[in-house]
């Protein structure tokens, strides 16, 4: 009669990959703090550098300064016309809520680009055709 052995032989294998994964995720922990605690502070970088006037090119080709905005509520988005999925799922978003919201023009959306060399006004402009007339394209020089 053969005797069976209580203890499963994937014991010891379950063990180790125990271990292995506790001492990958203590690794990647350290590894964090580490990362962590050589970022710069506010302190090394300065203060934020916001605000201020600014002259762009809308995609209709005319001057936008920010002194065009002042008392206009806002919101500033930065991509690139070729974003593949998320530049235009968020112009899209906005451009529903601003649906709902109605036809109040007070309110704006700046969608800044951060390719100037391709997104031209003319570029802009054809992409800016699908979403909503509140939706101001800029682009600038680089």
């Amino acid at each position: 009669m053969k005797r069976v052995s209580k203890t499963s032989p994937q014991k010891p294998a379950c063990r180790l990959l125990l271990s292995i994964a506790l001492g990958f995720g203590l690794g990647l922990a350290g590894l964090s703090g580490l990362v962590y605690g050589k970022m710069p502070s506010e302190r090394d970088l300065g203060p934020a550098l916001t605000g201020g006037s600014f002259t762009l090119v809308r995609h209709d080709g005319s001057a936008a300064a920010s002194a065009d905005l002042a008392g206009r509520p806002s919101l500033v988005v930065f991509g690139y016309t070729r974003c593949a999925h998320f530049c235009s799922t968020a112009l899209s978003e906005i451009s529903a809520v601003f649906n709902e919201l109605g036809q109040d023009k007070k309110i704006a959306a700046l969608f800044i680009t951060v390719d100037p060399e391709q997104d031209t006004p003319d570029v802009l402009k054809d992409y800016l055709e699908n979403f909503d007339s509140r939706i101001i394209g800029l682009t600038g020089d680089p």
